[in-house]
Protein backbone atom coordinates (compact mmCIF):
# COMPACT_ATOMS: atom_id res chain seq x y z
CA UNK A 1 0.00 0.00 0.00
CA UNK A 2 1.28 3.15 -1.15
CA UNK A 3 1.12 6.63 0.65
CA UNK A 4 -0.32 10.01 -0.64
CA UNK A 5 0.31 13.41 0.42
CA UNK A 6 -3.14 14.98 1.10
CA UNK A 7 -2.29 18.97 -0.70
CA UNK A 8 -4.69 20.76 1.99
CA UNK A 9 -3.28 19.60 4.74
CA UNK A 10 0.46 17.77 4.53
CA UNK A 11 -1.36 14.59 5.96
CA UNK A 12 -0.42 11.17 4.50
CA UNK A 13 -3.89 9.35 3.41
CA UNK A 14 -3.93 5.83 1.62
CA UNK A 15 -3.47 5.20 -1.66
CA UNK A 16 -4.13 2.43 -3.06
CA UNK A 17 -3.47 0.79 -6.57
CA UNK A 18 -5.49 -1.92 -8.34
CA UNK A 19 -3.44 -4.73 -9.39
CA UNK A 20 -4.95 -4.29 -13.28
CA UNK A 21 -3.52 -0.55 -13.59
CA UNK A 22 -0.59 -1.81 -12.37
CA UNK A 23 -0.75 -4.98 -15.11
CA UNK A 24 -1.49 -2.36 -17.34
CA UNK A 25 1.00 -0.01 -16.92
CA UNK A 26 3.57 -3.01 -16.74
CA UNK A 27 2.14 -4.03 -20.23
CA UNK A 28 2.57 -0.46 -21.54
CA UNK A 29 6.41 -0.62 -20.66
CA UNK A 30 6.70 -3.98 -22.31
CA UNK A 31 4.69 -3.56 -24.97
CA UNK A 32 3.77 0.02 -26.53
CA UNK A 33 6.77 2.01 -25.79
CA UNK A 34 6.94 3.56 -28.90
CA UNK A 35 3.40 5.45 -27.63
CA UNK A 36 4.94 6.24 -24.66
CA UNK A 37 8.00 8.14 -26.49
CA UNK A 38 5.52 10.04 -28.53
CA UNK A 39 4.09 10.95 -25.60
CA UNK A 40 6.95 12.23 -23.90
CA UNK A 41 7.94 13.80 -27.22
CA UNK A 42 4.68 15.89 -26.95
CA UNK A 43 5.56 16.62 -23.50
CA UNK A 44 9.04 18.01 -24.39
CA UNK A 45 7.58 19.86 -27.66
CA UNK A 46 5.05 21.92 -25.37
CA UNK A 47 7.83 22.62 -22.30
CA UNK A 48 7.37 20.14 -20.30
CA UNK A 49 11.27 20.69 -18.89
CA UNK A 50 11.73 24.33 -19.65
CA UNK A 51 12.50 25.21 -15.66
CA UNK A 52 14.54 22.97 -13.96
CA UNK A 53 12.44 20.38 -11.37
CA UNK A 54 14.46 21.22 -8.52
CA UNK A 55 13.25 24.11 -8.21
CA UNK A 56 9.92 23.69 -7.49
CA UNK A 57 10.11 19.61 -6.22
CA UNK A 58 10.46 18.13 -3.25
CA UNK A 59 10.84 14.38 -2.21
CA UNK A 60 6.91 13.97 -0.99
CA UNK A 61 6.15 15.81 -4.54
CA UNK A 62 7.59 13.95 -6.32
CA UNK A 63 5.83 11.02 -4.96
CA UNK A 64 2.48 12.89 -4.80
CA UNK A 65 2.78 13.38 -8.53
CA UNK A 66 3.85 10.06 -9.25
CA UNK A 67 1.00 8.74 -7.30
CA UNK A 68 -1.33 11.19 -9.25
CA UNK A 69 -0.13 9.72 -12.96
CA UNK A 70 -0.42 6.11 -11.66
CA UNK A 71 -3.96 7.38 -10.64
CA UNK A 72 -4.94 9.04 -13.61
CA UNK A 73 -4.33 5.78 -15.65
CA UNK A 74 -6.61 3.93 -13.49
CA UNK A 75 -9.07 6.32 -13.98
CA UNK A 76 -8.75 6.41 -17.91
CA UNK A 77 -8.68 2.58 -17.87
CA UNK A 78 -12.18 2.39 -16.35
CA UNK A 79 -13.27 5.12 -18.42
CA UNK A 80 -11.68 2.96 -21.93
CA UNK A 81 -13.02 0.24 -20.08
CA UNK A 82 -16.92 1.58 -19.70
CA UNK A 83 -16.63 3.23 -23.49
CA UNK A 84 -15.84 0.03 -25.17
CA UNK A 85 -19.07 -2.12 -23.52
CA UNK A 86 -21.37 0.86 -24.23
CA UNK A 87 -19.63 0.53 -27.94
CA UNK A 88 -19.93 -3.18 -27.83
CA UNK A 89 -23.41 -2.91 -26.88
CA UNK A 90 -24.22 -0.47 -29.91
CA UNK A 91 -22.62 -2.47 -32.38
CA UNK A 92 -24.53 -5.61 -31.41
CA UNK A 93 -28.04 -3.26 -31.41
CA UNK A 94 -26.85 -2.47 -35.22
CA UNK A 95 -26.08 -5.83 -36.61
CA UNK A 96 -29.21 -6.93 -37.37
CA UNK A 97 -29.67 -3.85 -39.15
CA UNK A 98 -26.41 -4.22 -41.16
CA UNK A 99 -27.02 -7.45 -42.42
CA UNK A 100 -29.98 -6.19 -43.58
CA UNK A 101 -28.25 -3.90 -46.18
CA UNK A 102 -27.74 -4.24 -49.32
CA UNK A 103 -23.62 -5.28 -50.23
CA UNK A 104 -24.44 -4.45 -53.78
CA UNK A 105 -25.42 -0.74 -53.22
CA UNK A 106 -22.94 -0.32 -50.58
CA UNK A 107 -19.17 -1.00 -50.55
CA UNK A 108 -17.93 -2.07 -47.12
CA UNK A 109 -15.96 0.56 -45.65
CA UNK A 110 -18.79 2.76 -46.36
CA UNK A 111 -21.35 1.05 -44.16
CA UNK A 112 -18.14 0.57 -41.98
CA UNK A 113 -17.59 4.29 -41.69
CA UNK A 114 -21.04 4.66 -41.24
CA UNK A 115 -22.06 2.77 -38.41
CA UNK A 116 -19.07 4.18 -36.62
CA UNK A 117 -20.37 7.66 -37.37
CA UNK A 118 -23.63 6.54 -36.21
CA UNK A 119 -22.45 4.73 -32.75
CA UNK A 120 -20.68 7.84 -32.22
CA UNK A 121 -22.98 10.40 -32.93
CA UNK A 122 -26.34 8.32 -31.65
CA UNK A 123 -25.01 9.52 -27.71
CA UNK A 124 -24.80 12.99 -28.49
CA UNK A 125 -27.85 13.42 -30.84
CA UNK A 126 -29.98 11.31 -28.50
CA UNK A 127 -31.22 9.31 -31.38
CA UNK A 128 -31.10 5.86 -32.28
CA UNK A 129 -27.89 4.41 -34.18
CA UNK A 130 -29.65 2.74 -36.83
CA UNK A 131 -31.63 5.91 -37.57
CA UNK A 132 -28.13 8.07 -38.31
CA UNK A 133 -26.93 5.01 -39.91
CA UNK A 134 -29.66 5.28 -42.10
CA UNK A 135 -29.11 9.10 -42.76
CA UNK A 136 -25.54 8.49 -43.26
CA UNK A 137 -26.17 5.53 -46.01
CA UNK A 138 -28.76 7.98 -47.96
CA UNK A 139 -26.40 11.18 -47.84
CA UNK A 140 -23.44 8.46 -49.86
CA UNK A 141 -25.96 6.59 -51.79
CA UNK A 142 -25.65 7.56 -55.50
CA UNK A 143 -28.86 5.53 -57.17
CA UNK A 144 -28.43 4.26 -61.08
CA UNK A 145 -30.91 5.14 -63.64
CA UNK A 146 -32.02 1.79 -63.63
CA UNK A 147 -32.69 1.78 -59.92
CA UNK A 148 -34.95 4.94 -60.49
CA UNK A 149 -38.11 3.52 -62.49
Amino acid sequence: MLRKKNEKTSKTQQFTLSKKTIALVNWLIEHDQESLKKLLSKAYQNGALLTDPDDFFDEEDAQYVFFKLVGLVEILSEEVVEEQEVSHVFHRSLLPVIKQIDSKEFEQTTIEHSANKALCNAKERNVTPSSILFEELLKKWKPQKKQIQ
